[in-house]
Parts: C-alpha cells; sequence; structure tokens
C-alpha cells in the first residue's frame, strides 16, 4: 500500500503536536477499551475504512 501523502514530511510541528496530543490522552486515566472505541468512532466519522 502506498501512502497518499507523507505527513511526517508534510508538517513536521503539527505531527510533533499529533504525537504529544496521543501521549497525553493514553496519559490521561482513560479506559483502554473505552480509548479505542473512541478512535475507532472518530475513524468512522472521517470515513476512514
Amino acid at each position: 500500500m502506498e501512502l497518499r501523502m507523507n505527513y511526517r514530511n508534510a508538517n513536521s510541528e503539527a505531527f510533533k503536536t499529533m504525537l504529544l496530543l496521543e501521549q497525553s490522552i493514553k496519559n490521561s486515566g482513560l479506559g483502554h477499551q473505552l480509548y479505542g472505541l473512541i478512535k475507532l468512532r472518530a475513524s468512522q466519522i472521517n470515513g476512514c475504512s
């Protein structure tokens, strides 16, 4: 599978910020299963396969 866009190089500051946000959410105390369900729903809303 080919990447449509290399998001790491397109905007490296935005990518670093996304990684920090992801880490912050993981450390928030939110349950692992709930966190997974939230990510799944966000993917559905965004039209991801």
